[in-house]
């Protein structure tokens, strides 16, 4: 009985040092979380235009210091050297990442963003049973983004980078007048909840990428979902290469606000989403993605080169 009071006397002292060596732990992950978005909402306040991220890369480059196994930090920090011009040192902190040995998903992302910081323009893209083709690799830019503020936008062409936002996109995208026409979300196979793709980029700025086509067989057609985001339509040249010739075909990508009637709409969105946080309704003039097709040879499809234009956004193909 005396041992068991003498017992009970020690927890009690003890009891409030161990909730704090429990909620200060390194191990603790939401401790990390809440450090993460109280320097992400330092980074997100101020005018968009805003150059002078001093205090934030500061803060960034303390705490991938004190845990450098906490990802998030990486990516809100690639961003700010984005914005600042600083490519390579952005590259060399997802280099970072990348000898920490990350986890299967945080890989793909430093790949991704590594991809488009060097402007890669090669990439071997598998079909999947559906013909979605998995573009993981080949987005450069932030075409669809979550309620925060995304600074580091250069997906329109305006200041502002204004974007779809992510809470009214399906899964999958079907075409309502060529019903087995279907494109996948960008990234889906990569996430594991809808909030993921704040770390992932999300669409194509075209620069005539090469896409080496696995498996290389006989497709019927090739689906595009995209448009222009430059004010006006843009005629893009997709070339479709086969075992044994090439095959030139120009698409006429319509302008995502103000809609050409003659392409058939796939998605509509009246919230304009911009990067300073701003968000305005038009229902007069909404955001549109459209389908667009291209009839294939009957040959072996080796590689699909995407075209070279300042304007185009893609945001889906499917193979039939």
């Amino acid at each position: 009985m005396h041992l068991g009071i003498k017992t009970s006397w020690i927890i009690k002292i003890l009891k409030p040092s161990l909730f704090l060596i429990f909620f200060f732990s390194p191990l603790n992950f939401k401790a990390d979380e809440t450090q993460y978005f109280r320097i992400y909402k330092l980074f997100n306040r101020g005018d968009y235009e805003r150059k002078n991220f001093e205090k934030e890369v500061k803060l960034l480059t303390q705490a991938i210091k004190e845990e450098p196994r906490y990802f998030p930090y990486y990516s809100l920090l690639s961003k700010i050297y984005r914005i600042q011009g600083e490519t390579g040192k952005a590259i060399e902190l997802w280099n970072k990442l990348l000898s920490l040995n990350p986890p299967r998903k945080w890989k793909i992302i430093a790949t991704q963003h590594l991809a488009a910081l060097k402007d890669r323009k090669k990439f071997k893209v598998k079909v999947s049973g559906e013909g979605f083709l998995d573009l993981i690799e080949v987005y450069n830019c932030q075409g669809i983004t979550r309620d925060h503020v995304r600074y580091v936008n250069d997906f329109s062409l305006t200041p502002q980078g204004i974007t779809f936002e992510e809470k009214h996109l399906p899964n999958i995208l079907a075409c309502p007048r060529n019903v087995r026409i279907k494109f996948q979300l960008p990234c889906l196979p990569y996430i594991d909840k809808r909030e993921d793709l704040d770390f992932f980029l999300t669409a194509i700025k075209c620069r005539g990428q090469e896409l080496e086509i696995e498996p290389s067989q006989i497709y019927h057609s090739l689906h595009i979902l995209g448009f222009s985001v430059s004010g006006d339509k843009e005629k893009g040249v997709f070339t479709l290469i086969y075992t044994d010739e090439s095959q030139k075909m120009e698409v006429e990508f319509s302008d995502w606000i103000n809609r050409e009637p003659s392409h058939e709409p796939v998605y509509r969105d009246s919230e304009k989403h911009f990067c300073n946080g701003e968000e305005t309704s038009d229902l007069q003039k909404p955001l549109w993605m459209f389908h667009y097709s291209i009839l294939l040879k009957e040959k072996i499809l080796k590689k699909i080169i995407l075209p070279k234009k300042r304007g185009i956004r893609i945001i889906a193909l499917t193979l039939k």
